[in-house]
């Protein structure tokens, strides 16, 4: 990305290049061309000064990043410097994440999108058939009928609560936003249309275990059946484009065990929050990223080189969509993408990433609120940086 301080210190005595460079490299369509070096400019122009750090990817045939500002200020002392390798709770963008564990998972076992989830759950849950019938794809396409946003913690206990439910199925429970918790009669098995809910995809901490063949501990099972989840992502989403090592929590070894990234309010005078673990409720949300490790993901997926998801395995996931959402804008442009916030005692977190039209990748992940755009997040930010950067093909 745009170099603004590349240190060297070989021999111990030091030395330093100072610049601002970016590969000069630039995608087109029939018509129009957007420039890497425009986009990573655009996102500077808005943000550097104006949120307290951030940290942001965009790329085609290659890997490149960009990071300003602080995951840590004075306010947690020692200040840490927001760098591509920082990492941060990304908050929805995990549902991305559980989108591609589960189109591996249930490939490997020969599986179905379509297939029911019933018969995939521990044995002492009992399944209303309204709910033992919903498919992997309803749920991963926010289709399954449950109409409760699901902001409440999703720990084994109240998933087991939630999915062993009686169904009402004289009810006609419309969807219901982030405001309301715990609604009744939450699963309406007559509406099967889109209603964003944590729900879905938390539940696959439980489901994808289960199918991969988890051996049962009544005891210890909601922490089991946690990690088993953690591994099966690294497996099949991380390590097969060398991401090693993420997690849902906190580093605890290395120099990101004392310096991943806090959510601020801005300018992060005030102390930031700290998310800590979250391994036990990670699927909807939860996971700790850093840039590099979602560019690589977003690289494979962008060149489509088959290292996580086949060819037809991504057309699917983008058609219907799973896991992530899509839209054409004025400008004709595809634009796939997933965004997340989270926000505790005043402060923010606002990630994105996205696939962008003729065959660009670009993530961003911001640690405040930015000044003077206060209910602006990191996917509108993103999205306009592409869009200011589209020019005519000369």
């Amino acid at each position: 990305g745009p170099m603004r301080i590349v240190a060297f210190d070989g021999d111990g005595n030091g030395w330093s290049l100072v610049g601002r460079a970016t590969k000069n490299e630039k995608v087109c369509d029939a018509t129009r061309c957007i420039a890497i070096a425009d986009v990573y400019q655009n996102i500077a122009a808005r943000l550097d000064g104006k949120v307290v750090g951030y940290a942001c990817s965009v790329g085609a045939a290659g890997l490149s990043y960009y990071s300003h500002g602080q995951a840590r200020t004075a306010a947690n002392a020692p200040a840490q410097v927001f760098l591509p390798s920082t990492k941060i709770p990304v908050a929805s963008v995990s549902k991305f994440v559980t989108a591609l564990a589960a189109i591996r998972v249930l490939a490997k076992h020969n599986i179905s999108l379509d297939a029911s989830i019933g018969g995939h759950f521990p044995s002492d849950w009992h399944l209303d058939p309204s709910v033992s019938s919903i498919t992997f794809r309803q749920l991963l396409s926010h289709r399954s009928g449950i109409k409760d946003y699901g902001n409440v913690s999703q720990e084994y206990d109240n998933l087991k609560k939630f999915f062993t439910q009686k169904v009402d199925t004289s009810k006609n429970t419309k969807c219901t936003g982030s405001a309301v918790v715990n609604p009744a009669d939450p699963i309406n098995p007559n509406d099967k249309s889109p209603c964003y809910s944590n729900y879905n995809f938390a539940i696959f901490r439980i489901l994808l275990p289960m199918i991969d063949g988890f051996v049962d501990d009544p005891a210890h099972r909601a922490a089991k059946l946690a990690a088993a989840y953690v591994k099966i992502a690294q497996q099949n989403v991380f390590e097969p484009v060398g991401a090693a090592g993420v997690e849902a929590k906190p580093p605890a070894s290395g120099p990101q065990a004392t310096a991943y990234a806090f959510s601020y309010k801005f300018p992060g005078s005030a102390a930031g929050h700290d998310w800590g673990d979250n391994t036990l409720m990670v699927g909807a949300a939860g996971w700790y990223l850093a840039i590099e490790d979602v560019a690589k993901v977003l690289n494979s997926l962008n060149k489509n080189d088959g290292r996580i998801l086949t060819s037809a395995q991504r057309q699917d996931m983008e058609n219907t969509p799973l896991g992530w959402d899509t839209r054409t804008d004025s400008t004709g442009y595809r634009w796939v993408e997933k965004n997340g916030g989270w926000g505790a005692n005043g402060t923010t977190i606002s990630t994105s990433v996205a696939l962008v039209g003729p065959g660009l990748y670009g993530a961003l992940f911001m640690n405040s609120d930015i000044s003077g755009e206060p209910n602006v997040g990191a996917d509108t930010v993103l999205h306009d940086a592409f869009i200011k950067a589209l020019k005519p093909k000369t």
